[in-house]
């Protein structure tokens, strides 16, 4: 598994920036234990000190949907959503979208979207839409 540090910021100038800290083959020696959001922590702090950053110099973190990082990422900054997962969910709650047809409360919406799929699956194994 790779793992990375991104760090989104703004500038004097509200511009939003982004910079790439570290990315790491992540296999941790088998003598840490098993992996878990302790392990990642450690080498986010370990990464952050090598560029002269703390926990305490972030506003907030993201992580991906894992529960171990998660956690990891809570226990030292403030958390915030992620806006694709954030959104993501607004979609399914906002529709009444479910992962299984049967349960879902809104049948026209989980129909036009299904439709919608189609249409788009359908034009990108067309030969049109290799030109």
């Amino acid at each position: 598994m790779y793992a990375g540090l991104r760090v989104f910021y703004m500038d004097e100038n509200m511009i939003l920036r982004t910079y790439l800290l570290a990315v790491k083959l992540f296999a941790p020696a088998s003598a840490l234990g098993p992996v878990t959001g302790q392990v990642v922590m450690k080498w986010v702090v370990q990464v952050l000190a090598q560029t002269g950053l703390r926990p305490s110099n972030f506003a907030g973190a993201v992580s991906d949907a894992g529960s171990d990082v998660s956690t990891g990422v809570g226990r030292y900054f403030p958390r915030e959503w992620c806006f694709p997962h954030m959104l993501n969910r607004a979609t399914i709650d906002g529709t009444g979208m479910a992962n299984a047809s049967r349960l879902s409360k809104n049948t026209h919406c989980r129909t036009l979207l299904e439709d919608a799929k189609k249409v788009i699956e359908h034009f990108n194994r067309s030969t049109r839409s290799k030109v």
